[in-house]
This record gives structure tokens, C-alpha cells and sequence, in this order.
């Protein structure tokens, strides 16, 4: 009867704190994981980029132009990753072009959070008029599109990378504000929010310490998704020619200044687009990584 009684309780599953639950969801993820790595190494490389680049990403020598990469014919060491038309180290470039588009990306995500959240998080728990003008401003803001209206906006301001990152987070916060204001929606209704008023809490105190902490997760997810969007944008304006300016190196201005050798020189815009690619798609696995591990069925 003792050996029954103990080989049962060995049988029964170990519950796990919150906290290790969610550890060993982020273990389990492969996907998670992958994103977080990509993201780790780019900003590693990106912040090291001064200490690690062989040089100047912005010194002209025109006598060692378009030097091939060292693993085609005719590369050297020197140039790891070959010389672009002007005869800069396009290793050196890529290296700070990626400070750019993690600034940018970062940036841009951070300005249409502020606007977004605020704006969602007004719309869904005040409701009625406020409501109704806050989906008017959504509604005039998605009939524009946005990088025409960047494009517009770019040829009365002089294009900066202070601008570039307030015009890309200005236009960014739909996404933020759909999510939010229906999730707000959703929690004005529940029991705890009608608990804390009762209790005697203000509208600020509501919003802040009943609210905000349960939109965290969705917030999340939503800038990491927008961190890879701003980046794009940033990388289709610099090829268009409104985006960063010359000399500054930014990896959408890489592939504009090389395409014009692209069929004879290929790296010149396969690098950079490479490099675009992996940042991108590290950010997207990470936010889809956060969002699988914090989604609420997966919580138990």
C-alpha cells in the first residue's frame, strides 16, 4: 500500500511557478531563440562597429574602386567585403549601416508606441465622442498611403535622420492603436476594473495600474513587428534618395549607390540586401516568438 501511495505521488506532475513556465517556454522555442540570436549578434556588430571596422566606412580612395570581395577572383584580404564605386571598405559600411537601421527602427517604434498606445488606450476606455474622433483620425490616417506621404512631406523638409525617424514613428501608430483600443475595450468590462472603481481608484490610476500592465504583451509583440516595418521603410526611402543622405551608410542607400554596377559588380546590392534580410527577419521571429510564449492558452 506504501510502495502504491508512492509511486503515484512520483507520477503526479510538478507544478511550475509562473516564472519558470515561462522559461521553459522560451527554451522550447526554436523560433524565439533563432530571432533573439539574429538581433543579439546585428546590435552586437552594429555597437562594436567603431571598435571592429577596419575603416572609415567613409574614406574615398578611388585608386582601389570596385575591388571584389575576397572569395571572387581578384579579392584581398584587405577588403573583406570588396570596395563600392567610390572605393570605400564595404565591410566597414555594412558595419554602420546597421547603427542606423537599429537606430531608425528603434526610434521610429518608439514614437508610434507613445502615439498609438496613448491614443488606442483613450479611444477604447472613454468610448462615445472621443472614441468616434480618435477612429476619424485612424480612418484619414490609413486612406494615406505612407511612404507617398513621406515622400510628399520629404520634399518641404530637408531630409535628416532626426526627421526621417519622427515622419516613419509619426505615421506608425495605427497598428498600435487597433490593437489597444480593442483590447481596452475589452478589459473597461471586467470584473477587476469595476472592483477598482469601486474601491475609489481615479480614471489615472485605472489606466495605469489596472490597465496598462495587461496590455503589455500585445505592446510587445506590436513594436517588435514595427521595429522591421520602420526599418524597411527607412531602407525603401534611402533607395528612392529621400531617406539618410550621403556619405552617412545605411543599407537601403547601399543597394540605390550600387545598383548601377549591380550586373557587374552583384555584391554591391546582394550584401546589404543580405544583411537587411537577416535583421528583419530576426525581428519578426523574435515578435513571433513573444507572442507565442505570453499568449494566454499557453500561460497554464
Amino acid at each position: 500500500m506504501a510502495e502504491a501511495t508512492a509511486s503515484s505521488a512520483e507520477q503526479e506532475p510538478v507544478a511550475l511557478s509562473p516564472g519558470e513556465a515561462l522559461r521553459l517556454r522560451i527554451r522550447n522555442h526554436r523560433g524565439l531563440l533563432t530571432g533573439f540570436g539574429i538581433v543579439c549578434f546585428v546590435s552586437l556588430l552594429a555597437i562594436l562597429a567603431p571598435l571592429i571596422a577596419p575603416y572609415d566606412p567613409s574614406e574615398q580612395v578611388l585608386a582601389r574602386r570596385l575591388l571584389p570581395p575576397v572569395w571572387v577572383e581578384g579579392g584581398t584580404w584587405d577588403h573583406l567585403f570588396g570596395t563600392d564605386t567610390l572605393g570605400r571598405d564595404y565591410l566597414s559600411r555594412l558595419l554602420y549601416g546597421g547603427r542606423i537601421s537599429l537606430l531608425i527602427g528603434l526610434g521610429a517604434a518608439s514614437i508610434g508606441c507613445v502615439i498609438g498606445v496613448t491614443l488606442g488606450i483613450c479611444a477604447g476606455y472613454f468610448g462615445g465622442r472621443i472614441d468616434q474622433a480618435l477612429m476619424y483620425l485612424f480612418t484619414c490616417q490609413l486612406a494615406l498611403p505612407g511612404l507617398l506621404l513621406i515622400l510628399a512631406l520629404v520634399v518641404f523638409i530637408r531630409p535628416s535622420l532626426p526627421i526621417l525617424i519622427a515622419l516613419i514613428g509619426a505615421l506608425g501608430w495605427t497598428l498600435y492603436f487597433t490593437v489597444v483600443r480593442s483590447a481596452t475595450m475589452q478589459m473597461r468590462q471586467f470584473d477587476y476594473i469595476t472592483a477598482a472603481r469601486a474601491l475609489g481608484s481615479n480614471r489615472r490610476q485605472v489606466l495605469f495600474y489596472e490597465i496598462m500592465p495587461n496590455l503589455l504583451n500585445q505592446i510587445i509583440v506590436v513594436f517588435t513587428l514595427e521595429v522591421g516595418f520602420a526599418i524597411l521603410a527607412e531602407a525603401a526611402l534611402s533607395f528612392l534618395g529621400v531617406g539618410v543622405q550621403p556619405p552617412t551608410p545605411a543599407w537601403g542607400l547601399m543597394i540605390n549607390e550600387g545598383r548601377s554596377a549591380m550586373f557587374f559588380r552583384p555584391w554591391l546590392v546582394i550584401l546589404p540586401g543580405v544583411a537587411l534580410f537577416i535583421l528583419v527577419i530576426g525581428i519578426n521571429l523574435m515578435g513571433d516568438g513573444v507572442r507565442d510564449v505570453t499568449a494566454p492558452e499557453n500561460r497554464n
